[in-house]
């Protein structure tokens, strides 16, 4: 009954937000008029039918559905019942390159499009998650958002690669505290950040570096996703592209055009430009604890000394360099020729490759 309702709330959302108006509602059925601008005769009714307890309740939906995408051409059957049945959002990337089309598209370029296609969504998910321009690992939560998307077929000679994305599920779990970060925020985190990056980046002679402008758009800029759309623009071999996200609510569209690679560079030189100006930083001090690697020093009296030493940090093993004091470098040369274990309390800054202590609390030789 819970899925019928979901259904029924999921239809009529789809009329009103396309300016169909209910008029009135029968034994059986909820009646709408059609809004003004679509070329349809005014006399019509729709009628989207209400007993979620009959039996050919969906069947009868169905028929709805049909009546719909012959009235909306653009529409497709199965995108509508994915929406409207299967409570999904659907994304679409449309490539316009003739040569293709006349050539037929490989099976790899198709295979290429999904891998990079994963890899941005992946990358979205990450930054819904951590709100951060920039990181180096992403969690679980990626994994678990790629988990509900479902990577359809593309039809026969087809420049159209659909992919169903999840809606109300939540790959961040709602707390007390917490609100939780459902499918359909992430999913319009890209559709954001997609046109962030073809009205502002691509569009524009010179690219906006000031910090008022990075400031305002924080909610947009992610240097991987951008990174990720790079890649997929280079792949088409710089083609028209067409995102698309569909749903009961309006649908979203952004497009790239007259791609090359003078443009596309334009995104890579923004990314860098945002990396230069933040630094992965940790807030609050933590606690590591590792094997030292590696001594560097030419005057262990100094306090020009430092140690690199092999931790784990989320879950995987980092290098982590540090400076240390006159009397904390011979604490560790004792360590370092032990072979024991070195524990610090500080605060770390993330590199390219590894980590760099900030601020150092405390160190302890176990």
């Amino acid at each position: 009954m819970m899925k019928k309702q979901k259904i029924y709330h999921n239809l009529s959302t789809l009329l009103a937000n396309r300016g169909w108006n209910k008029s009135e509602t029968s034994s059986k059925f909820d009646i709408y008029l059609p809004p003004l601008d679509i070329d349809i005769d005014k006399d019509y009714k729709f009628h989207l039918y209400n007993k979620f307890d009959y039996s050919d309740f969906e069947k009868t939906i169905l028929r709805g559905i049909d009546i719909l995408t012959q009235i909306y051409v653009d529409d497709d059957i199965d995108d509508l019942g994915t929406i409207i049945i299967d409570n999904k959002q659907v994304l679409s990337f449309h490539i316009f390159d003739e040569s293709i089309i006349n050539g037929k598209p490989s099976i790899p370029f198709f295979s290429d499009l999904i891998s990079n296609a994963r890899e941005l969504l992946e990358q979205t998910a990450y930054f819904s998650v951590i709100k951060k321009p920039h990181f180096f690992d992403v969690g679980e939560e990626s994994e678990r958002y790629l988990n509900y998307c479902k990577f359809l077929k593309n039809d026969v000679g087809s420049l159209i690669t659909k992919i169903q994305l999840p809606k109300d599920e939540f790959i961040v779990d709602k707390t007390l505290f917490e609100k939780g970060l459902a499918g359909s925020q992430i999913n319009h985190n890209l559709m954001n950040i997609t046109d962030f990056v073809n009205n502002e980046i691509l569009s524009q002679d010179d690219i906006e570096s000031d910090d008022d402008f990075l400031s305002s758009n924080k909610s947009n800029i992610s240097v991987n996703v951008n990174n990720k759309l790079k890649k997929i623009y280079e792949k088409i071999d710089y083609s028209d592209i067409e995102f698309t996200l569909k749903d009961t609510e309006k649908t979203l569209k952004s497009t790239a055009t007259n791609l090359s690679k003078q443009k596309i560079d334009k995104i890579g030189c923004f990314s860098k430009m945002v990396r230069e100006k933040m630094k992965e930083i940790s807030e609050d001090y933590i606690e590591i604890k590792g094997n030292i690697i590696k001594l560097q020093s030419k005057d262990i009296e100094s306090d020009n000394n430092s140690i690199t030493m092999l931790t784990t940090i989320k879950n995987v093993k980092k290098n982590v360099s540090v400076k240390l004091s006159s009397n904390q470098m011979k604490q560790a040369t004792d360590a370092f020729k032990g072979n024991k274990k070195v524990k610090l309390q500080c605060k770390l800054e993330k590199e390219k490759t590894q980590y760099k202590v900030i601020e150092l609390r405390k160190i302890e030789i176990e």
